[in-house]
């Protein structure tokens, strides 16, 4: 029996039980495991976290806030079903905001006349937790204030900048206020304009007028707070569906802007730069110019995994590219608490040992079971115990973790980035860095009834591999170790 606990983690023993795991049967295209083509998928909802994958190729849309401001698809091996980088490919749908008020306002803050040209940072604010407008006497005295404190020339430009922070304060007010109405709630439907947001960093997938790599496409950025370039209409891939319709997890679509750009909307494209070849219609690259190698990619994407085997360029072109945008999780599950999750970060304790699962190489080199009582949520955790818990899929992988023999897991320590594996020949708990090996794969097993297999922080469960054998303190005392 294993206890799983928040952000706890400790040094574990493992059993010595010779195991082998059977080989995952290969898909078509592995990172849409679980995605029933003609089934019945979950509908997308407005708040819903989502991973894009290119029509037909083992890849994902990746984003690591890189200095250059630049997405990248990154291709990976043929027999992959997640990225080694899975947290930098989640993308949030929310509904498209308002952006008037904030147009305006940098309209002003471009030309720069209100401060005489000196530069100056913009008046401050009072605070204002509902983003309600300021009131004219308020903004009367702050506009003479300013202006007498700077000895500025005219009050007049001073003041007509603060009623514009004001407006623009009120429309951001707004848009976050019909954002948490609609998210969890209302279908995101073919024809509605949506924004997405990078998950890790919080920026907007945005559109500018700069050169893409690719020759003749626009480079895709990714801004602060987004603009009116970063608003995109969702439409299907094919005819099959109709505006209106539910856009379910997995389907086939397309991304285009609602503003034009010197009279042409751009649609989100995959570049086509790597060899040459043929682009996702058939025709030859070859105009692409700008050849760009890994090395250049996995520096962008931070990631330089062997699993990566190149990437091409995230643009916006005339011509489309089919993105499949599988549900990473739902809104609900986001925003939910208690609930251990797909990407959680855990500690797995063992409740008769009285002992946390852990590595440190200092120690051991295997993962060994560490005696202690810091059980408490709130008491001082180890970093040598803490995990992360990753789905062997892309589908719903940051959804509730549930216990199934068919829903398989791998447990990621946080501090060295090495993944809990058994050994086929010794049986025992080992680590590896090669995090898609099937030796990895653990599925959990709820202890009791009520939980409806769903996995809560601090609950009761049962760890085993796909065999069918079970985790638990190995009998060797030397790999046993004390936290006092």
């Amino acid at each position: 029996v294993a206890r799983v606990e928040s952000d706890a983690g400790a040094k574990v023993p493992s059993r010595q039980n010779s195991l082998q795991l059977l080989q995952a049967p290969q898909l078509e295209l592995p990172l849409l495991a679980g995605f029933a083509r003609d089934g019945d998928n979950a509908p997308l909802k407005f708040g819903d976290i989502i991973t894009m994958i290119p029509n037909g190729l083992n890849a994902v849309v990746a984003f690591a806030g890189a200095q250059d401001n630049r997405a990248w698809i990154e291709l990976l091996e043929p027999q992959l079903s997640t990225p080694p980088n899975l947290r930098d490919c989640r993308f949030q749908v929310i509904p498209r905001k308002q952006y008037i008020e904030a147009k305006a306002l940098d309209k002003i803050l471009r030309a720069g006349q209100w401060d005489g040209g000196q530069g100056l940072s913009p008046p401050q604010l009072p605070a204002s937790p509902n983003g309600e407008p300021l009131q004219p006497a308020a903004m009367d005295k702050l506009a003479h204030e300013f202006t007498r404190k700077h000895k500025l020339p005219d009050v007049r430009l001073v003041h007509e900048l603060i009623s514009a922070l004001s407006s623009a304060r009120s429309e951001r007010a707004e848009n976050t206020s019909e954002e948490e109405r609609q998210s969890g709630v209302q279908d995101v439907r073919y024809g509605d304009f949506v924004q997405l947001v990078h998950v890790s960093t919080g920026r907007m997938v945005s559109v500018s007028k700069a050169q893409a790599h690719e020759r003749g496409e626009r480079k895709v950025e990714f801004s602060e707070g987004g603009t009116e370039k970063s608003i995109f209409e969702v439409l299907p891939a094919f005819k099959t569906h109709a505006h209106g319709e539910v856009v379910a997890s997995g389907d086939l679509l397309t991304f285009l802007t609602q503003k034009k750009l010197e009279g042409l909307r751009y649609y989100l494209h995959m570049s086509r730069m790597t060899s040459g070849e043929d682009d996702l219609r058939g025709r030859r690259a070859s105009y692409t110019g700008y050849q760009h190698s890994r090395d250049h990619v996995v520096a962008g994407l931070r990631c330089d995994s062997s699993y990566i085997v190149h990437g091409e360029e995230l643009n916006a072109s005339a011509r489309p590219t089919f993105f499949h945008t599988l549900r990473f999780s739902s809104h609900v599950t986001w925003k939910g608490e208690g609930v251990v999750c797909g990407e959680s970060f855990v500690g797995i304790y063992h409740k008769d040992a009285e002992a946390f699962l852990a590595f440190d190489p200092a120690i051991s080199p295997l993962p060994v079971f560490m005696g202690s009582q810091r059980v408490n949520s709130k008491s001082r955790k180890k970093c040598a115990w803490i995990w992360k818990v990753e789905s062997s899929q892309m589908l719903d992988a940051g959804e509730a973790v549930t216990c199934s023999d068919t829903k398989l897991y791998r447990f990621k320590h946080l501090a060295t980035n090495l993944y809990l594996a058994l050994d086929p020949q010794s049986g025992g708990l080992v680590m590896t860095a090669e995090y898609h090996a099937n030796n990895s794969l653990l599925s959990f097993k709820e202890l009791g009834k009520g939980q409806n297999g769903i996995i809560r922080m601090g609950g009761l469960v049962y760890l085993r591999d796909r065999d069918g054998g079970w985790v638990t303190e190995g009998e060797d005392a030397t790999q046993r170790f004390n936290l006092r």
